[in-house]
């Protein structure tokens, strides 16, 4: 399958935060790429652009950026807040709808999230229905909260273990 890839500027407030898509076909579904504390949108070894090339070999595209103070994005790195990393991320679902809903089927979108990047991902899922997929690489979340308050939610008693140090 060939895979168009090109750089993107997505507005995000004062700033234009540097993305690049992964574009397979017309209409296909987008996943949107959450970087991790001290990362970028290729991340190290190339991870996303690796995991971008595969996912668009089999016909789902991508879009990934650097947040704020990140990468080839504004802001020095040290004036960098999570809430930057939350905003950053819903300017750019809100750019895949508003700019990509002709070349993606925006109804099918799904989320990775690698360390802090997962910590966004899973408020983007939380908040939008139309994220059909959530992929989380070594999220930094805490486990323990999560799943206490979703036992809480659905009445469920149960038990978890935790795997960790």
């Amino acid at each position: 399958m060939s895979c168009k890839e090109y750089p993107v500027l997505i507005q995000a407030g004062d700033y234009e935060l540097s993305g690049f898509i992964h574009k397979p076909s017309d209409n296909s579904p987008i996943v949107v790429f959450f970087h991790g504390f001290t990362g970028h949108k290729i991340e190290n070894g190339r991870l996303y652009v690796r995991i971008a090339r595969r996912l668009c070999e089999r016909g789902i595209g991508s879009l990934r950026f650097d947040f704020r103070g990140h990468g080839e994005s504004p802001l020095p790195f040290e004036d960098f807040k999570l809430d930057y990393a939350l905003e950053d991320a819903e300017k750019v679902i809100e750019y895949i709808r508003k700019e990509l809903n002709k070349d993606f089927d925006t109804i099918r979108l799904g989320v990775l999230g690698l360390s802090m990047g997962g910590a966004v991902a899973i408020h983007i899922a939380s908040k939008d229905p139309n994220v059909k997929a959530l992929a989380l690489l070594s999220p930094a979340i805490n486990f323990r909260e999560i799943v206490t308050r979703q036992a809480a939610v659905c009445r469920v008693e149960s038990e978890f273990f935790h795997w960790g140090p």
